[in-house]
């Protein structure tokens, strides 16, 4: 046993749960993106005849901005159980060997995040030679300092005390892998069902099964109603097919985007509450200002990414009204969940 190998066998079940989590998001999520773009291509065929030119800028500024966010953040992947820690306390050299390596597959990581994203402005013909060079020495100069960040952490948690650096790490990853593994798996939480696969392929797989047998059709329309996973797919599948029938005016698409915005704001609420529950075990240790604050962070994030998706649309597509509206709807969000953290706290104060 020594450090190396530690960093290996941890990272293969961090990678693998990783992987996990970010299905159940994209699962979810992306079909909200893909929808609205599917009206807006739907308007813009109607409109502009060279619709695979917009189709490479809209994709063009798009993996900009993506690769930009994923290019300044590396991450700091340290992933260590409670029994590693006889190992790596017991032996100075097991925990020297373990952050090297933590902190060479970051830089590697980082770098190949930051290759893509030179390779997505450079590539594209949307943004000019100049700029993307610019973009992309700024990315550079922002990513060597994160590095540099990182190897000074490395360096700070082998002189500081090992137990309390890595608490530390696993309440801070623990609440993270909280948000990844329960934002779109919150009924599914509270009834104590988390699957590791997608739901949506358990429930058509039990509804083939049960179409089989003489009251087939009754159990699956049971289930349909009873599936708010399902139903939701249901109902975008509607709104797209809506989407692209006939020329809708932007201001209902934008109605209908922020509908839909709103509600999985309101669903992502519900985690304010913190019940202790199943995966919520895990992070006992973490307190409720820690976690508040993750969970506006992520909200922040979201918000901004539907703000900039909406910029992005309306300078393809040429809708002037989106714009402004996405300004207000932005406001919108942000203030109500600025209140809606006010309220609870008072709440929480009262009694």
């Amino acid at each position: 046993m020594s450090g190396k190998t530690i960093f290996r066998l941890r990272q293969e079940t961090f990678r693998k749960a990783c992987f996990n989590y970010w299905r159940y998001v994209f699962n979810d999520h992306a079909v909200l993106f893909f929808t609205f773009l599917l009206g807006a291509l739907a308007y813009t065929t109607s409109k502009d005849p060279q619709l695979l030119r917009t189709i490479v800028k809209l994709l063009a500024y798009l993996g900009a901005i993506a690769s930009f966010l994923f290019a300044v953040r590396p991450s700091f992947p340290l992933y260590i159980e409670e029994a590693d820690g006889y190992w790596l306390r017991t032996n100075y050299q097991f925990f020297e060997e373990y952050l090297s390596q933590v902190f060479l597959s970051a830089s590697y990581l980082a770098m190949g995040k930051w290759l893509i994203c030179l390779l997505v402005v450079l590539g594209t013909k949307v943004w000019p030679l100049a700029y993307g060079l610019l973009f992309s020495l700024v990315t550079l100069v922002i990513l060597v300092g994160k590095l540099m960040t990182l190897k000074k952490k490395a360096s700070w948690m082998i002189q500081r005390d090992f137990r309390q650096s890595y608490q530390k790490e696993m309440r801070r990853q623990a609440r993270w892998w909280l948000f990844f593994s329960q934002f779109t798996r919150v009924k599914e939480r509270r009834l104590g069902q988390v699957k590791r696969r997608a739901y949506l392929d358990f429930l058509m797989h039990w509804g083939q099964k049960q179409m089989r047998t003489v009251h087939g059709g009754r159990q699956l329309a049971l289930a349909l109603r009873s599936s708010e996973y399902l139903t939701s797919w249901i109902w975008l599948t509607v709104l797209g097919l809506l989407l692209s029938i006939g020329n809708l005016p932007p201001l209902f698409l934008l109605a209908i985007q922020a509908i839909f915005l709103l509600m999985t704001t309101l669903q992502w609420g519900s985690l304010l509450q913190f019940e202790t529950h199943t995966f919520l075990e895990r992070v006992q240790r973490a307190s409720k200002a820690e976690k508040e604050h993750d969970f506006h962070h992520i909200i922040a994030w979201v918000i901004l990414l539907q703000a900039g998706i909406f910029g992005i649309v309306s300078k393809v597509t040429h809708w002037e009204t989106l714009p402004s509206f996405g300004i207000v709807v932005f406001l919108l969000f942000a203030f109500s969940l600025y209140g809606l953290s006010a309220y609870r706290e008072r709440k929480a104060r009262r009694d």
